[in-house]
């Protein structure tokens, strides 16, 4: 079984996403969805 970590600043791993737009997390990353919507504000 392959086991993978979090992904983090200078690691590579999992990464998790999030499509708010409100969001202060520095634990998600936004994706296309979330900054095209920002972007048309």
């Amino acid at each position: 079984m392959i086991s993978l970590e979090d992904a983090s600043l200078t690691k590579k791993g999992i990464v998790k996403l999030s499509s708010a737009t409100d969001s202060d997390s520095e634990a998600l990353a936004a994706t296309p969805k979330a900054v095209h919507a920002v972007m048309d504000e």
